[in-house]
């Protein structure tokens, strides 16, 4: 039963074929012979469309099926048309031709007769000369000949047989994604929604053969069509597809898979590589290639093979030995073209021996190629043959190791364990040193750590002269990582951070330590300037290798209230998908994006950027990487009262165990406590704002917008009606807020003395604060400030201007996304005389740019991939967009969005 619902599934989408195929017989049955080719890659579903009309002609019509073997197979295909042929292959072919003529002559006397031959590009010789000259004979007799080949390199008919007018032809193509509705909805009882048929269609390709066998395997799991069933589906499609090649290569001449080889090697269908590399003449690889293109094995622009998979599939019978020796072929040929040097490292990596010299400097210029691009992971991939090659070569070794460890820092200790006795010189002792003590972060060992970064510098001490001075820039950069993983960090650094302050941001080098300095310098929140002035010098040479330093920069800039230039900054930092090599710094960055953009209200942004970095922890493999975005997503939720999703996020962050760093463990106890306060626990709420308090004043930080502590546990307390604390607080918060001095910082202090406040002092402070928030990026604290400014203008019995002020915090929660504060907010308004108020402006004016382009192409009809691919962005980037512009605009879904943007503002472009 499941093989019948696959053929029927396969030519669901075929009904226009089947229609030309229907009018080829009526033309049959008028009495005049009919010739129809189908043409088809493997796969497209040539055997099902022939079936399928089989049966539908089968009560009007004699049908007569044969499969054409392939050369070299027992009998000929004219043969397969007689009732009894008595095995008798090879019969003398006057002898077939008068015996199929006469059973052609007996069987149009009674009707129209079809014969469908299957897989006719294998047909031998002899048959395609006797049925071009029945069909030539019969021409008034009642009679469709159907023959299904492959798409390339077969010819039908001898062309002085038959004019090629009296041959009609079918090309069978992939499915659209309307078909694959139309397949999917033969399968499951409820029709699959548009994701599910976009995402099943971009799987497949379309490829009837592949889309039946998909289908087939999740019926049989009793698997509905949502995103487990797509889950499973993508662990099927590999496999199924590198089936589909196997078959697609099959019965091809020699030259056709040496080509396909070559092609899967080079990566590139270049005629000559391919032709040099495959060992065959420039007119067979084109032709080759020709074949490959219409068996859809190469993409549509003919650049590559269409996947990953469909390379491995072709070389999975290769055997090592010559696959080993087609990649050595295929690096001297592309390095005599010139080729870069990362396209000529590809074909050696994996070798343990490099017999020729030139091969050393192609693969070191390709590392320092990768990490100028910021991609590390492949840099250590290409040193790694360096090091296999020469063991004993000892700078290279500290230079693989200091690349492997920015994704797998025990593998670095293990590359480098046992190679300190072999360096002759402080120099090479110290880099070793520099790797091991970053080595020793993982293991949770900062103390370790310092002692081996500080025992190398004084190594380094009297030897060090201008030619060290980059490598001890490294080692105190390396110094002030490992500082902010341990208690005292702020008094560990106090005497090496004046000379770290001074630099210019050279070299990468550089920009980390000016970028760690800043930092430093704005969690202790004593010198506003200074933090400023590192972070902008950090800044002023972007280095894609430590896009995570710009990144900490950039929010350095953000807490000192420099909004245009940390934006402008993040702008040219924005990171790109997330890739399986991203190591800890693509986690800081995404991290350090997340806090920027949720202090600047774009709450959607934000919660992206932490998703990425959540997803980039996982790829790393390091559980304890994912601790800080899982708080930075919690932080998020939080703001758009996901209390449910805020929950999880934080019991995920503490099963990764305890995080000491400065950096981290304030933010982790600040959404403890923000997480308590919104589920009613404010006793345990004051508690977690006093540790993390308490936790920043042992470690002498002192700056108020960094983690505002302070403001957060007086709002609570003055709930708890504990004023005299929550007092005590603000005025801490005040004392803070003078020493950093940013608008921010002043702003927040207004806000804590408006809130401990009462009458007439309370509406004063709290008009204040909005009015100093009002001009920074503080707009979570700004509508806090509005709600509180509106309920003690109610107090007063000011209901107008109580009214006023809620409503100016409704506006700003629903355009950033504070939904908790938007329902508060609107509560005021009614509490104060006023009706329902609805958020009035445009579409503009209630959305963030990304989201408002999100929400024009959903509204056009496209779909997540479709958007994905116009905007340039990650599809569960588009997911986050669209779930944020629902909540806004109060819709449900696509359907509604209509309504809420003019027609044709935006509609979908297509992607090329």
């Amino acid at each position: 039963m499941a093989e019948v619902t696959s053929v029927a599934g396969r030519v669901a989408g075929r009904r226009r074929e089947l229609e030309v195929l229907g009018s080829a017989f009526a033309n049959a049955r008028a009495g005049s012979a009919t010739l129809v080719r189908v043409r088809g890659a493997t796969g497209t579903g040539k055997t099902a469309l022939l079936a399928e009309f089989a049966r539908s002609v089968g009560d009007r019509a004699v049908v007569l099926s044969e499969t054409c073997r392939r050369p070299g197979g027992a009998g000929r295909a004219a043969e397969g048309l007689l009732p009894d042929s008595g095995g008798r292959d090879g019969m003398p072919v006057p002898v077939l031709s008068r015996r199929l003529g006469r059973r052609l002559a007996e069987l149009t006397v009674a009707g129209p007769v079809v014969v469908l031959l299957d897989d006719f590009h294998h047909c031998d010789e002899a048959s395609v000369r006797v049925l071009a000259h029945q069909a030539h004979r019969g021409a008034e007799q009642p009679l469709l000949v159907v023959v299904a080949q492959r798409p390339a390199g077969h010819p039908l008919w001898p062309p002085m047989t038959l004019p090629p007018g009296d041959v009609a032809t079918i090309d069978l193509g992939a499915f659209t994604e309307a078909e694959v509705a139309g397949v999917a909805a033969a399968w499951w009882p409820e029709p699959p929604g548009p994701g599910f048929v976009a995402e099943l269609t971009e799987l497949t390709g379309g490829n009837p053969a592949l889309l039946g066998d998909v289908c087939a395997a999740l019926h049989l799991d009793g698997l509905a069509a949502d995103e487990h069933a797509l889950a499973r589906a993508r662990v099927l499609v590999p496999a199924a597809r590198a089936r589909l090649v196997e078959r697609a290569l099959a019965g091809r001449p020699v030259h056709v898979r040496r080509a396909a080889e070559a092609v899967a090697v080079l990566g590139a269908p270049d005629v000559e590589l391919v032709a040099l590399l495959g060992g065959v003449p420039e007119p067979l690889a084109a032709e080759a290639l020709g074949v490959l293109a219409a068996e859809r094995l190469l993409r549509a622009d003919g650049r590559e093979l269409v996947s990953p998979a469909v390379r491995d599939a072709v070389l999975a019978g290769v055997p090592e030995r010559r696959l080993e020796s087609l990649r050595l072929s295929a690096a001297r040929l592309l390095n005599d073209r010139g080729c870069a040097p990362e396209d000529v490292g590809a074909h050696l990596l994996g070798r343990r021996r490099l017999p020729e010299r030139w091969m050393r400097d192609v693969l070191a210029e390709a590392a320092r190629t990768a990490e100028r691009a910021g991609r590390p992971h492949d840099a250590a991939r290409y040193l790694g043959v360096l090091v296999a090659d020469r063991p004993q070569d000892v700078p290279m070794r500290i230079e693989f190791a200091r690349l492997v460890g920015v994704r797998d820092p025990l593998a670095a200790y293990a590359t480098l364990a046992g190679v300190a006795e072999l360096a002759e010189d402080p120099r090479s002792r110290a880099r070793i040193s520099l790797q091991l003590a970053i080595a020793a972060l993982p293991a949770r060992e900062p103390q370790e750590a310092t002692r081996l970064l500080t025992g190398a510098l004084e190594q380094l001490g009297g030897h060090a002269g201008d030619a060290d001075r980059g490598l001890r820039i490294e080692l105190e950069a390396a110094l002030l990582a490992v500082a902010f993983e341990q208690p005292g960090a702020l008094d560990l650094l106090g005497a090496r951070l004046p000379a770290m302050s001074t630099l210019t941001g050279q070299t990468p080098a550089e920009v980390g330590v000016l970028a760690m300095a800043a930092v430093a310098h704005m969690v202790r929140g004593t010198d506003r300037d200074l933090a400023v002035s590192c972070a902008r010098r950090a800044l002023e040479r972007p280095e894609p290798s430590v896009r995570w330093a710009g990144s900490l920069a950039a929010y350095v800039l953000f807490t000192a209230d420099e909004v245009d230039e940390a934006l402008h900054a993040l702008g040219g930092l924005a990171p790109g998908p997330v890739r399986g090599d991203a190591g800890w710094p693509e986690v800081v960055a995404l991290t350090a994006h997340s806090w920027l953009t949720c202090g600047a209200g774009d709450l959607s942004r934000a919660l992206s950027d932490a998703s990425a970095a959540v997803r980039a922890a996982e790829h790393d493999d390091r559980a304890e990487l994912a601790t800080a975005p899982l708080v930075a997503q919690a932080l998020v939720l939080l703001q758009q009262g996901d209390v449910d999703g805020a929950a999880a996020a934080m019991a995920r962050a503490d099963r990764t165990g305890p995080d000491g760093s400065l950096l981290r463990f304030p933010m982790h106890l600040l959404a403890r406590g923000r997480l308590a306060e919104a589920r009613g626990d404010l006793a345990e709420a004051v508690a977690a704002f006093r540790r993390c308090g308490a936790g920043l004043r042992a470690e002498g930080s002192a700056n108020p917008v960094f983690v505002p502590w302070w403001l957060d546990g007086a709002r609570v307390l003055v709930r708890l009606g504990r004023r005299s604390e929550a007092a005590e607080l603000v005025a801490h918060g005040e004392e803070l807020a003078r020493a950093w001095g940013s608008a921010s910082a002043r702003g927040l202090a207004l806000l804590g003395r408006g809130l401990v406040a009462d009458g007439d002092a309370a509406v004063d402070g709290l008009t204040a604060a909005t009015a100093v928030l009002g001009a920074t990026p503080a707009s979570w604290y700004l509508a806090e400030a509005e709600t509180a400014l509106g309920r003690a203008r109610l107090r007063t019995g000011d209901h107008q201007g109580a009214r006023r002020a809620f409503r100016a915090a409704v506006d700003l929660s629903v355009r950033s996304g504070f939904w908790s504060r938007a329902e508060d907010a609107q509560a005021g308004v009614t509490a104060a005389g006023g009706r329902n108020y609805p958020v009035t402006g445009s579409v503009t004016d209630v959305l963030t740019l990304g989201e408002r382009r999100v929400g024009e192409l959903a509204a056009a009809g496209a779909t997540n991939r479709i958007i994905a691919d116009t905007l340039q962005l990650a599809v569960r980037t588009v997911e986050i967009h669209l779930t944020s512009v629902y909540r806004k605009l109060g819709v449900s879904g696509r359907t509604q969005l209509q309504d809420r943007f003019p027609a044709g503002l935006l509609a979908p472009e297509p992607v090329l």
